[in-house]
């Protein structure tokens, strides 16, 4: 016989996890402890349903909560901005207390918010997370305390010896997730002083790394570099091979990376552009000018993947000259790879395309004269000054369809010229995105759209546990559409 957790006893719910409670049951307690349902919750004392989610702003909490069901068991809780109704972190069990309209709660406004809402949402339970005062610990959720005359939520970090702080939400500006974890990460001390040590050493390294950067910048803009001639015949016979017709910021883009070729001053531009705008080519045509001003050519990119397409894109449309390409990356054996080193040192291959392997120790070029750093947002900054300092002449292309800010800065201060390609080529059609409730009719019709021009789809879906329903669904919606499972 099945039995019911419910528990609603004085003047208090009390809900967990994976628990056994009614909805129908909830929402006629919510209503005996004087909640009032509402369309959308905005302030303590409401709640609202949508199907088979629960909004609740309990009586003296900072944040509402969500409760989503599945049948009548309680699937998830979370905490939510009411201001934006963004999920703030995942929670166990919370405490439902009667409501008083005389309680002097406090009505957040949207200024009240002083933190970084989306970092919040992003912590899952034992993420390694940074205390810029406290170092490295464990996140352990949201727990809600009182401290004196103050109640409210707290952000909970585990440290070394099991010792624990509890840092309200106001002060999560100073809290970081902490990227390089893994089985070797050592949990900080609150006693000890490794942690400052630490502090105090990088910001020393950083000091000395902007100071190195200003003096290499500094030394750049006075340099002078290699002034490459004028288009050749054969520059002009590949451009023409092209199957495309150039958009005009092409052109634009494509003459303001000439000209700064065919001037003394060492190149610097960042190139920037959406995804298939046509940022290759550009980059083909200023590959093939330096080559043929008898320069070596590196295209430096972050995975094996992107360094694969790159390689099999330049030998597309550079077959037709007389230049040597090769690729460096873990895709090719150490044999392949030590013959490229060496031929670069010794001008027997004029263009080479490869990831991290690039800034090796061994790597030596014999006339390096152009650099293509393709998504450059994705390496650190001693990353990109390593190939630079090689040859502080040499001409520069940053490319990146988002940089990162100090990338931007950089341009705007002038240390970076900055071209945009914002025209998408012709025939090219826009992505569009809909942001919409939940409904059967738009997605059978989307579905069938695609099936009958003859393409596939991606349905994706965020609960593993219940995947097969949701293909199940999927299949009585759209009997003629195979599906498949990952």
């Amino acid at each position: 016989m099945s039995v019911w957790l419910i528990r609603c006893y004085m003047n208090k719910i009390q809900l967990k996890h994976k628990q056994r409670y009614s909805l129908q049951v909830l929402l006629e307690n919510l209503l005996n402890l004087n909640y009032r349902r509402v369309p959308m919750v905005l302030e303590p004392g409401e709640f609202s349903v949508r199907g088979n989610v629960v909004d609740i702003y309990p009586a003296k909490a900072i944040n509402p909560v969500r409760i989503e069901y599945d049948l009548d068991y309680i699937d998830r809780m979370s905490s939510f901005f009411a201001h934006n109704q963004r999920s703030v972190s995942t929670i166990t069990t919370i405490e439902l207390g009667h409501f008083d309209e005389s309680y002097p709660f406090h009505k957040f406004k949207q200024q009240d918010v002083n933190h970084d809402e989306r970092l919040v949402s992003q912590f899952r339970a034992d993420d390694y997370i940074v205390h810029e005062n406290h170092g490295i610990g464990l996140y352990k959720g949201l727990s809600y305390r009182t401290f004196g005359d103050i109640q409210g939520e707290y952000i909970e970090i585990e440290y070394k010896n099991n010792d624990r702080i509890f840092v309200p939400l106001s002060q999560l500006n100073i809290i970081h997730s902490y990227k390089k974890s893994d089985e070797s990460t050592q949990l900080d001390s609150l006693t000890g002083t490794k942690w400052k040590t630490r502090v105090k050493k990088a910001i020393e390294d950083a000091s000395k790394l902007s100071e190195e950067l200003f003096i290499a910048y500094q030394e750049r803009s006075q340099a002078k570099g290699f002034a490459f001639s004028e288009d050749t015949v054969l520059q002009l016979e590949v451009e023409n091979e092209f199957e495309h017709p150039l958009t005009d910021d092409q052109k634009t883009v494509l003459a303001d990376i000439k000209r700064d070729m065919e001037s003394d001053r060492p190149m610097e531009r960042l190139l920037c552009g959406d995804v298939g705008y046509g940022k290759t080519e550009v980059l083909v045509r200023a590959a093939l000018k330096a080559l043929e001003n008898n320069k070596q050519v590196a295209v430096l990119v972050p995975t094996t993947i992107l360094a694969e397409q790159h390689y099999k894109t330049f030998k597309k449309r550079l077959k037709n000259t007389p230049y040597i390409i090769k690729c460096l990356s873990r895709f090719y054996n150490k044999k392949e790879q030590s013959k490229a080193v060496e031929e670069l040192e010794n001008a027997a291959c004029d263009l080479v395309i490869g990831t991290h392997r690039l800034l090796s120790k061994d790597i030596v070029f014999f006339d390096l004269g152009l650099l293509i750093i393709d998504e450059e947002q994705r390496f650190g900054v001693k990353h990109k000054e390593h190939l630079k300092q090689l040859k502080s002449t040499i001409d520069c292309i940053s490319v990146s369809a988002t940089p990162i800010p100090r990338t931007l800065y950089q341009s705007i201060s002038g240390a970076k010229d900055c071209s945009l390609i914002k025209t998408p080529p012709k025939l090219r059609r826009p992505v569009l995105t809909t942001v919409q409730p939940f409904n059967e009719i738009e997605i059978e019709e989307a579905i069938h759209n695609e099936m009958a021009r003859g393409g596939q789809l991606f349905y994706v879906y965020n609960k593993v546990i219940s995947i097969d329903k949701k293909a199940k669904f999927l299949k009585k919606l759209c009997p003629n559409c195979r599906i498949a499972i990952v």
